[in-house]
């Protein structure tokens, strides 16, 4: 990975903008591996899974056996179908994890209060508004997007896609509420039902489709 862009020019000055890349998460990746001494699946299981018992998720390799491990699809031509297979050590750090509905909640929930998984000032840097990271009327934290356009209420928020799978969460931090989409066919559009959720949750009309 470092090969493919080690010797390409800066799309920017760093600091001064922003532009959503998974080569930067698995960059983040490589640094977790070599300030820690440990792989990245090891990193997460003792640092984070394991204190928050998050007990039904961890990084993705084919040759574990894990019980109700679900299956990706595609729609192709019309029908369903297997999704490609795609061995997670390639997207490694930018999208190699399975999980729950349960245990992202619990992760959500470890996000709320300041000693649960972060510092108090971890957690200020995360959810601050950077202006050099703003896109369409939302920011970019540090791996969250901030955003205030649906709903009128201040709305935390990540997605993720990879062949047969899609994903969603989306925590509205004053009120308390988690939604947590997470499918198995890769070409369903889990925002539009976390959108439907919240909807009924604020009785408000769902927020127009872009």
């Amino acid at each position: 990975m470092i090969a493919l862009v080690a010797d390409k020019p800066l799309d920017f000055k760093p600091g001064t903008n922003w532009s959503y890349t998974n080569t930067g998460y698995i960059l983040l990746g490589m640094i977790i591996e070599k300030s820690s001494g440990q792989p990245y699946a090891n990193f997460l299981e003792s640092n984070i899974l394991e204190p928050l018992g998050m007990e039904h998720s961890g990084y993705d390799r084919a040759r574990d056996i894990i019980k109700e491990r679900a299956s990706g699809y595609e729609i192709l031509h019309g029908h369903l179908a297997n999704a490609d297979f795609i061995d997670m050590s390639i997207p490694f750090s930018a999208g190699g994890i399975y999980s729950t509905v349960e245990d992202m909640y619990r992760w959500n929930e470890a996000l709320t209060a300041d000693g649960n998984l972060l510092s108090a000032e971890s957690l200020k840097q995360m959810f601050s508004e950077y202006p050099e990271a703003t896109h369409e009327g939302q920011h970019y934290g540090y791996g969250v997007v901030i955003s205030r356009l649906k709903f009128g209420k201040l709305l935390y928020y990540h997605g993720g896609g990879i062949e047969g799978f899609s994903s969603s969460i989306q925590r509205y931090p004053q009120d308390r509420i988690c939604i947590v989409v997470l499918s198995n066919l890769g070409t369903y559009n889990p925002w539009d039902l976390s959108d439907h959720i919240a909807s009924d949750l604020f009785n408000q009309p769902p927020p127009a489709a872009h």
